[in-house]
């Protein structure tokens, strides 16, 4: 979508691209009346010419705007557009400055260094308890993976950093579907529940087990499962078992293999019950470590 740079939606004046996926675009922009930057996503223009699309995505939308929480990217406006003949519909979210958690982990890989273990549980226990907040909003986020964590650049009491979830955009509203009906998935293959890769509906333990996956990956350094299409998330997060996190990194805590394995349970019942069920895990086991 690079034929949108140096072009203007509404206030907003497009200057570089950020990322771009499936469902669209973000761009860095600026907002010409408050002279501040922003980060602007754009959805694709196929997804406008869907019936009752544009209504539901603004539905969408003003929910996830209502959200207001530290470790969530705050929305600022969203709205629709022409250009060219074509209707662009846009969210404004604020700029985070800092990298995000993918790139990270790449760093740390390519030193060959494994991610310091107490930083990624009292990451992943902040990220817990921020989704445990969509979640009573009403949203939950399927979609999350290192790409939707981004390291903003704020010194913390426990973290150098504040971990902010970005992109709830694939959000599904808990009450009523936005973009995905039942028998279709959606999200990222690797870090998909069992449930949202068999296109089930989902809840907030969806979300659960996606965090696990990612705690999985920051505590041993890979993913539990190599996957690299739909038919494999099926395959692998209904029917394998995870390699135990200590078989591949030894030095783990038992508590913390234990806290990755109930969230990775393949029956969702047997998972935590929430995400502030997993926070609180994760601080107890936080606790142990450091004695």
């Amino acid at each position: 979508m690079n034929h949108l740079l140096g072009l203007t939606l509404g206030r907003y004046k497009i200057n570089s691209l950020l990322g771009e996926g499936g469902m669209g675009a973000v761009f860095k922009a600026r907002d010409e009346t408050l002279k501040r930057d922003v980060a602007l996503k754009v959805m694709n223009p196929q997804f406008s010419r869907l019936p009752n699309f544009q209504e539901r995505f603004l539905q969408e939308a003003r929910t996830v705007a209502r959200l207001s929480h530290p470790n969530i990217v705050q929305i600022f406006d969203f709205g629709q557009q022409v250009l060219d003949e074509v209707q662009q519909l846009f969210i404004v979210m604020e700029f985070l400055p800092g990298q995000n958690l993918s790139l990270a982990l790449k760093e740390y890989r390519n030193r060959n260094q494994p991610f310091p273990l107490l930083e990624a549980m009292e990451m992943m226990r902040q990220v817990a308890l921020a989704l445990e907040y969509a979640h009573q909003q009403g949203v939950l986020h399927r979609d999350l993976k290192p790409d939707n964590v981004i390291l903003r650049s704020e010194p913390m009491p426990n973290l150098p950093y504040r971990p902010v979830i970005t992109d709830l955009g694939l959000a599904k509203l808990a009450e009523g579907g936005m973009l995905t009906q039942e028998g279709t998935s959606m999200g990222t293959p690797p870090y998909m529940s069992p449930e949202q890769a068999l296109g089930k509906p989902t809840d907030g333990r969806s979300d659960v087990y996606s965090l696990g996956i990612l705690l999985y990956e920051l505590a041993v350094g890979k993913l539990p499962f190599e996957i690299k299409s739909l038919p494999e998330a099926i395959r692998c997060h209904t029917q394998e078992p995870p390699p135990p996190p200590r078989s591949v990194r030894p030095e783990l805590p038992e508590s913390l293999q234990a806290v990755i394995l109930k969230s990775l349970q393949k029956d969702r019942a047997a998972r935590y019950a929430s995400a502030a069920e997993m926070a609180h895990a994760l601080e107890g086991t936080q606790a142990s470590v450091t004695q």
